[in-house]
Formats: structure tokens, C-alpha cells, sequence
């Protein structure tokens, strides 16, 4: 097993040396930018409606990308403007006051330290970097960047963007020039590029499943070249497992924790495996597993939420039923559902079938489909 494990490792290594993130990069590709100075709810439909989970952010004044909106930042947001959302005192306009700037320098006075830079890569970059940048910045995602041609005054640089209104519609789509492999030495793995002549242009947002699936795509016709692909998940080193199954598996010096919401504690729970928020599962036999009920609210999941990218919802015998994701929070959007319930009182189980419900405007058309085809 030893000796498969390492020929795999050897042979992944090459892969993500010699490929790029060109290959990341869809031929056909729309990429969503936000505008700091963009309501934050205007932001919040617009991921919802435009269908992704994460969005870069363009900074106007200063010509350049300054950071990425995730799902957490959302969950953040929705506990810094949290009691205002289901206040049916607070109009429309006075929450449009809170744009993504705001709230940004908001969460940076509340906790002692500014921004987070913005971390990208470039298309030349191999998959390795790509890799070890979204792994040590425990990253969700990355723009891939490259640089030309700066873009007319107004227009936000990408090869394909679409400008947002007010609900997160599509109002029409910008077309900038210079797509690809105009390289002059720009913003990379965190480094911000300081050229007045060379401005980023925003080629795709990519994450660690995109590496994979490529690897996936290219060893997928010769299975024996890859031996590790052939054992099972429960023999692997990776994960978080209930404690009889040996609860955290990976090392917590590997880049990014390796999953682990602990990583870098240095308290004897969190070496031996068990979460210092074991008590926020519902089931001590699932320890050090964070879990939910159906019935836990969303305040509730988003607090247990931070180090974990989604949370298994299980009944009392802990058998799972769903699962809930962090970037589940953009189902909120749904027909204004944070502006109709209490967070604190809105249970998960309401929340993932609200999500999933179809909007009024889907359900008639379906209906209306229906009609067309008797």
C-alpha cells in the first residue's frame, strides 16, 4: 500500500507540475464582478439569480480587483446587519446603505485587522501552485488573472461580465478586450500588482474540485496508473471521521488544516482529534463531527459553521438526512426569504426546502408550460 501510495503521489506531482491553469478556464465562461460599492443585498441576489456562490470585487477608484465575496463572507454580513434584515421598519433604501465596502471596513474595525488581500493566480501558473495558493491561504476559490490592455473607465475587466441591478439581474453583458496570455507581471498569489499600464483582467474563478476533475480527466482512461484510486476512502489518511473510526485523519501541519476546523491548536483536543467545538454536535457517538438537527435554526448552523464547508444534518439516531453547505446561504435569497423570517427562529430544514422550492416566477411558467402542451 505504502509503495502505491507513493508511485500515485510521484505521479499526481508531474501532472501538476507540467499542466496549467489554462486548462481550468472554460472555452465558453461568464464570470460575475461585484462593484464595492454595490448594496450588499443587491450582491446577495445577484449570486442567487447569476447561480454562483462566490463573486471578485472591483474596486472603481483604485482600477483593480481587491478581494473575493464569498458564502462566509455572507454569513458574516448577515450577523453584522442581521436584526435589520427581518425588520419590516427598515426600508429598502436604508438597507442598501450597507454596500460591500461598508461592511468590509465594518468587520476589519470589529476585529483589529484590515481586508483580506486579495490572493490570485495567473493562467501560466501550474495546477501545483494553484494547488499549494487556495491550500495555505485556506481558500475557497481564486481569480485567474492575467494582464493587457486597460480597460475604458467604467467598464470592470473580464472577459465576459455582466452588469448587475439593484435585484441581481442581468442588465447586459460587457465586453472587454484582451482575454488570455497577455502576461505582464501581475497581482500573483497574493502580491498586488503596482503598473498604472497594465490592468488585471479577470479570466475565471477557480477552486481546488476544478484541479481535481482535471486530474480525474486525465487518468480516468488508465486507472492503473494511479493505484490510490483504487482504495477505498475509509483507507486514505484524509478527513474528519466519528471518533471509533479515528476521528481527524490528516496531519494538522498540512496546508489548509487538511479540513481540520482546529488546525494549529495547540490544545491536546485538538492533537488527539477532537474538535474544541465537539460540544456543538448534537450526537456524542459522532464526535468530533459537528453536526445538525432539522429542527437547528440557521443562527444556530452559521455559528458552528466556521472551518467547515458544509455540516451533515441527521436525526436522533444520527442516520444522515441532508446536508447542510456554507454556501447555502445564498438560498436565503430565495423570493426575499431574510427579509420574511427570523434567523434565530428559521430552522435548516425550512431554509434547504425553501432554497430548493421553485420561485413564483419558475412555478408559473411551468404551469404555464403545462397548460401549453394538453
Amino acid at each position: 500500500a505504502g509503495g502505491a501510495r507513493d508511485a500515485s503521489r510521484a505521479r499526481v506531482l508531474e501532472f501538476l507540475q507540467r499542466h496549467t491553469a489554462y486548462e481550468l478556464i472554460p472555452e465558453s465562461n461568464k464570470v460575475v464582478v461585484f462593484d464595492t460599492q454595490l448594496p450588499v443585498r443587491a450582491a446577495f441576489h445577484a449570486c442567487y439569480h447569476q447561480g454562483v456562490t462566490a463573486a471578485p470585487l472591483w474596486d472603481e477608484s483604485r482600477q483593480e480587483f481587491t478581494g473575493v465575496l464569498g458564502a462566509g463572507d455572507f454569513i458574516d454580513i448577515t450577523q453584522i446587519i442581521g436584526p435589520n434584515l427581518a425588520n419590516p421598519g427598515m426600508s429598502e433604501t436604508e438597507l442598501d446603505a450597507h454596500t460591500i465596502a461598508n461592511v468590509r471596513y465594518t468587520k476589519s474595525e470589529q476585529s483589529g485587522k484590515p481586508p483580506p488581500r486579495l490572493v490570485s493566480v495567473r493562467p501560466e501558473d501550474s495546477l501545483h501552485l494553484v494547488s499549494l495558493t487556495l491550500l495555505r491561504g485556506r481558500l475557497a476559490m481564486a481569480p485567474v488573472l492575467s494582464y493587457g490592455t486597460p480597460p475604458p473607465r467604467g467598464q470592470t475587466p473580464s472577459s465576459s461580465t455582466h452588469e448587475l441591478d439593484a435585484d441581481g439581474g442581468s442588465r447586459r453583458d460587457l465586453k472587454s478586450e484582451g482575454k488570455t496570455g497577455e502576461d505582464s507581471g501581475g497581482a500573483h498569489a497574493g502580491e498586488k500588482h503596482q503598473s498604472a499600464f497594465s490592468v488585471p483582467q479577470l479570466l475565471h474563478l477557480t477552486n481546488l474540485a476544478e484541479v481535481l476533475a482535471c486530474l480525474v480527466r486525465h487518468f480516468r482512461g488508465v486507472p492503473s496508473a494511479l493505484p490510490l484510486f483504487a482504495q477505498p476512502i475509509g483507507a486514505l489518511p484524509i478527513g474528519t471521521w466519528a471518533g471509533h473510526f479515528g476521528g481527524f485523519r490528516g496531519s494538522p501541519s498540512q496546508p489548509g488544516g487538511g479540513g481540520n476546523p482546529d488546525a494549529g491548536a495547540e490544545s491536546s483536543a485538538a492533537a488527539s482529534g477532537v474538535s474544541s467545538s465537539a460540544h456543538l454536535s448534537p450526537l456524542p457517538g459522532l464526535l468530533p463531527l459537528k453536526c445538525l438537527f432539522p429542527t437547528t435554526s440557521v443562527a444556530d448552523a452559521f455559528k458552528i459553521m466556521p472551518g467547515c464547508g458544509a455540516l451533515p444534518v441527521v436525526d436522533e439516531a444520527g442516520r444522515l438526512l441532508d446536508v447542510y453547505a456554507r454556501a447555502d446561504v445564498i438560498l436565503l435569497a430565495a423570493n426575499h426569504t431574510y427579509r420574511r423570517v427570523s434567523l434565530s427562529e428559521f430552522t435548516v430544514a425550512q431554509a434547504l426546502a425553501t432554497g430548493r422550492a421553485p420561485s413564483p416566477e419558475a412555478a408559473a411558467a411551468a404551469a404555464a408550460a403545462a397548460a401549453q402542451a394538453q
